[in-house]
């Protein structure tokens, strides 16, 4: 099977990250290594995309030196640029102004 070729579910954007980059790495894999955390009703802690929020996020297992999660997010650039109060500069955090 092609990897065009795997079906997905989810809205387009998704549905095009998966298959972006299948070729690098089975996602299967990928979601297995970082799963999305769950709460204490042990629902995954998400949000998913909706065309009221034009975003959408969720927290998985990531282990950094900082950190052991991490939030992902995607959504319409301006919604997201809202939220974000750091950029990154040759892999440096810098306040954003």
């Amino acid at each position: 099977m092609l990897w065009l070729d795997i079906p997905t579910i989810g809205d387009a954007s998704e549905s095009a990250l998966i298959k972006f980059f299948q070729p690098l790495e089975d996602i299967k894999t990928t979601r297995d290594r970082f799963p999305v955390i769950k709460n204490k009703e042990d629902r995954e802690v998400r949000l998913l995309f909706s065309s009221v929020n034009k975003f959408a996020f969720s927290i998985n297992k990531y282990q950094t030196e900082n950190s052991d999660l991490c939030l992902f997010t995607k959504g319409a650039p301006e919604k997201v640029w809202k939220m974000c109060t750091h950029i990154l500069i040759d892999g440096k955090p810098v306040k954003k102004d």
